[in-house]
């Protein structure tokens, strides 16, 4: 079968004072982004990316993948602000959806100086401005149900050279199955170190019926260009209706 033709719409596009707010500088680094993520996917039949500007703000999306959409703005600091949803969460009591494509780029792939604002801010990702790669992982969950290990879509984890491709965020605590959340690791980090600490958040969380789990993920790497992080620094306080806990926890990878 022929691929389909792959293209990038305008839908709308709006002057107003308040894109000022926004610089000519920023709109075309986005739009640029919006022409790299159309090129990962050009095999894809019938992904057509659009997108429109409006006041201050940048809303991407793809008619025929709902799943991949997302709203980019500008702070007041001048930073990136993306606003998406992780197309791998349960929506509406359902089994999930298509992976939000906006998310599920490879390290080093990402907007610049952004900070990706995913599930309402239940996980947001920073990424640094050279080698647009995620450096910081902020996470909050409060009282919602574990999930097991391959009930959702997930991003394909190929073995490449013995380093594996594994999850920052557990996925056991709704952790997003897009490449924002995925990084290389060895089999040993990914096998026996992250699960184990991957064990020791879910089975603390299981001993109360209500709970709020809230933390940090700082990842280094060796040099400048590398995607692969060289460690993995968690940060993770624990509270439920019968235990509260923190641990501080660096993991070399």
């Amino acid at each position: 079968m022929d691929d389909a033709p792959c293209r990038i719409k305008v839908v709308k596009k709006i002057t107003h004072p308040l894109l000022n707010l926004m610089n000519m500088n920023n709109i075309s680094l986005i739009l640029k982004h919006i022409e790299e993520i159309q090129e990962r996917l050009s095999s894809t039949p019938d992904f057509d990316m659009e997108y429109s500007v409006n006041k201050n703000q940048v809303n991407v999306w793809s008619k025929n993948y709902p799943a991949t959409s997302a709203c980019i703005r500008t702070d007041r600091t001048g930073q990136l602000i993306v606003n998406a949803t992780s197309g791998s969460r349960k929506l509406n009591g359902g089994t999930g959806s298509p992976l939000n494509e906006i998310l599920n780029n490879g390290q080093g792939n990402f907007l610049p100086n952004a900070c990706y604002v995913v599930d309402l801010g239940r996980f947001i990702f920073k990424t640094d401005g050279f080698s647009r790669r995620v450096t910081q992982i902020d996470f909050r969950l409060a009282d919602e149900s574990l999930i097991d290990r391959g009930s959702r879509p997930r991003r394909q984890m190929t073995e490449v050279d013995g380093t594996e491709h594994g999850h920052g965020v557990p996925h056991c605590l709704g952790g997003p199955n897009e490449g924002i959340n995925i990084f290389l690791m060895s089999q040993t980090v990914n096998r026996e170190l992250l699960k184990h600490l991957e064990g020791f958040m879910s089975a603390s969380i299981r001993l109360g019926d209500l709970y709020s789990l809230k933390g940090t993920i700082l990842l280094d790497y060796d040099h400048l260009l590398s995607t692969r992080p060289s460690s993995f620094h968690y940060k993770v306080t624990i509270q439920s209706s019968t235990t509260k806990g923190f641990f501080d926890c660096q993991i070399n990878n």
